[in-house]
């Protein structure tokens, strides 16, 4: 049950980087665009950072560039779907916080 979760969950966030992906005019083959995200999480917890803060988002920015994007392009896809995912949830939770303090 867990495994089957776990894989719906990263797979569900892959998709929304793929989405992002498509909507910056970028043609990265399905399995790498697919695979990056979840790689860079990867990256980002063996770092053991906070979160994998700045290195979960270098490594989006080198893989995305092995793939022939612009440095400029990765970064903005990188700094998104961190945005759409972690950033967002932090916000949830903060406005979680307020609302259970009152």
């Amino acid at each position: 049950m867990a495994l089957g979760l776990g894989l719906i969950a990263w797979g569900l966030t892959s998709y929304g980087f793929l989405i992002l992906l498509k909507y910056l005019g970028l043609n990265v083959p399905f399995v790498s665009a697919f695979a990056i995200y979840p790689l860079a999480m990867l990256a980002g917890a063996a770092s053991m950072l906070p979160g994998g803060l700045g290195s979960t988002e270098i490594t989006i920015v080198a893989l995305l560039a092995i793939q022939g994007v612009q440095l400029s392009v990765a970064a903005i896809a990188a700094v998104g779907i961190r945005v759409a995912t972690i950033w967002f949830a932090i916000l949830c939770g903060f406005i979680s916080m307020v609302i259970l303090e009152f």
